[in-house]
């Protein structure tokens, strides 16, 4: 797939903690999802950025989840 494709089918949620909690609500009301996954460390990325990408869904995503 490519990574137009993953977006599109709402595979991966890309954007600020704002548009990546929007993502998220909007697959969550789909009846039967019940849990998603968080992969925060791919494609070579440095690892403080993995940890600032973990640090920004913990304190702005998932309090606007609630």
């Amino acid at each position: 797939m490519s990574v137009d494709e993953i977006l599109e089918r709402e595979i991966a949620f890309v954007g600020t903690p704002a548009q990546v909690a929007e993502q998220i609500d909007r697959v969550r009301r789909i009846p039967g999802v019940t849990e998603f996954s968080m992969i925060a460390n791919f494609g070579g990325i440095e690892h403080e950025t993995v940890m600032r990408n973990v640090e920004l869904f913990g304190r702005r995503v998932i309090p606007a989840l609630n």
